[in-house]
């Protein structure tokens, strides 16, 4: 459920060695000096994703699961003319500490502390320079997780980065030979044969939560894939909410299932049992960020509105480019607003189900980004020309709320002696979590008041700060 963290995370410009944001952080996607096997992509069948959620009141929307196809990963615009290597001559990427590039799988094998480290100091310079409200929330994590959740983030900033390099955008018909090197690297990790430092972290990861899937990084990939413009896989319409959906699952809702290990679930609570509402969120959180975006998307020639519902509602592209808030547009927004706050009522379920330290951060990011929608009702529904936001001091008002209904707990999630050490654990940590919570919360909402920065030619903001 951490896609709702990765969602309020505020994306500050703040580039390591003062280079531009796609160039500050770049790693290599491969080993300097190992030579380069190029081994064909092998993408899996398509597998059914099960028990998605709903909207009770569709019946434009068909009932059936949507496929969820595996991967492809952005493009690695890094890799040049020579083989086996990684110009970076050109970057301003961060220090690389040369023992762990040359051995990083000895060093996993090994269990080399000083070089797992600063494998995972490595991850959190970049988890701390590329958006700096995901990493004052995870000080409210357990501090044994922390390191986990910047080498999941920094793998996710590395993923996004080759995605949006300019490189990319000028010729997307080269991104699927590097995708298919990235994707090799994915499997490597999970095989325990890192092959950088980050990926050391990422391995070491994958070792320490033996839960910790492959699928949804996979999943990943082609979610952000689908917003490289003139791709085969490119996508600037989605005639379904289905379609629609399938995407929101990639870019959105995978970082929560990425993140569910790391965060933990309470007494009792089974991380398939966390998975649905924390699926749900992801889906809330991008739908705001699609309705929220409308107009801007519109000017980068892109609509995420499903087309078949415009149809429903009598509305055109023509309706939609004129920007005119008609009373058919209002009742098209009031039913799009409906389904968010849907999802959103299904995630909220899974907030008990985490374990208690999880819980605040994910319950504020979700209070904080469903304001949005109200936001959006208060503007008359003029996504077009005005932008819905809260401003610092509305996040600010917010977030007692949400420390209030994060300590809420369910019992009927529960069996009573999974309870009763659930509440223990609260009367024991009450004090902490509050004063941590409180100052945790107040940076969040400061941070998150801050502009964020939207990825070159991507549209309705995939949620990786």
């Amino acid at each position: 459920m951490l896609a709702a963290l990765f969602v309020v995370v505020t994306v500050v410009p703040s580039p390591l060695v003062g280079a531009t944001p796609w160039q500050s952080f770049r790693a290599p996607l491969l080993r300097s000096g190992a030579p380069l096997e190029r081994r064909t992509l092998v993408v899996p069948r398509a597998q059914s994703t099960t028990s998605l959620v709903r909207h009770p009141s569709l019946t434009s929307v068909a009932s059936q699961a949507v496929p969820r196809i595996p991967p492809l990963v952005a493009q690695a615009s890094t890799l040049e003319a020579t083989p086996g290597m990684v110009d970076l001559s050109h970057q301003a990427a961060p220090v690389y500490h040369k023992d762990l590039m040359e051995n990083p799988t000895d060093a996993l094998t090994n269990r080399d502390t000083k070089a797992l480290a600063q494998a995972y100091e490595q991850c959190e310079d970049v988890t701390k320079a590329f958006s700096k409200t995901f990493y004052i929330g995870t000080a409210f994590m357990r501090p044994e997780a922390r390191k986990h959740a910047w080498a999941i983030y920094a793998w996710c900033r590395r993923t996004d980065d080759i995605v949006d390099s300019p490189q990319a955008l000028a010729n997307p018909n080269k991104l699927d030979s590097d995708l298919g090197e990235w994707v090799h690297r994915l499997d490597d990790i999970w095989d325990q044969r890192p092959t950088d430092q980050y990926d050391l972290a990422m391995a070491d990861t994958v070792r320490t939560y033996p839960t910790l899937s492959i699928q949804p990084f996979r999943d990943m990939v082609d979610g952000m894939i689908m917003d490289v413009p003139g791709h085969a896989k490119g996508k600037s319409r989605y005639e379904t909410f289905d379609e629609l959906y399938m995407y929101c699952y990639r870019v959105a809702a995978t970082v929560g299932i990425m993140m569910l290990p790391i965060l933990g679930t309470a007494p009792g609570v089974t991380e398939e049992e966390a998975k649905e509402p924390a699926i749900a969120l992801g889906i809330a959180l991008q739908l705001t960020n699609i309705l929220r975006d409308v107009g801007e998307d519109l000017k980068r020639g892109r609509i995420y509105l499903p087309q078949d519902e415009l149809k429903k509602f009598g509305l055109t592209e023509e309706d939609l480019l004129a920007g005119e808030v008609t009373e058919k547009y209002k009742e098209f927004m009031k039913f799009q607003i409906a389904r968010a706050r849907h999802y959103y009522a299904q995630a909220a379920r899974g907030i008990p189900m985490l374990a208690p330290d999880a819980r605040f951060a994910v319950r504020a990011s979700q209070d904080l980004y469903a304001r949005i929608l109200d936001k959006i009702e208060e503007n008359g529904y003029d996504n077009f020309k005005k932008r819905a936001y809260t401003t610092g001091l509305e996040k600010l008002g917010i977030l007692p709320g949400s420390w209030m209904k994060s300590r809420q707990t369910d019992p009927s999630l529960l069996n009573p002696a999974s309870l009763a050490s659930y509440n223990a654990q609260w009367g024991a940590g009450s004090m902490v979590f509050a004063v941590v919570g409180t100052a945790v919360g107040v940076s969040l909402a400061i941070a998150a008041a801050l502009p964020r920065r939207r990825p070159l030619g991507c549209s309705a903001e995939p949620l990786l700060g």
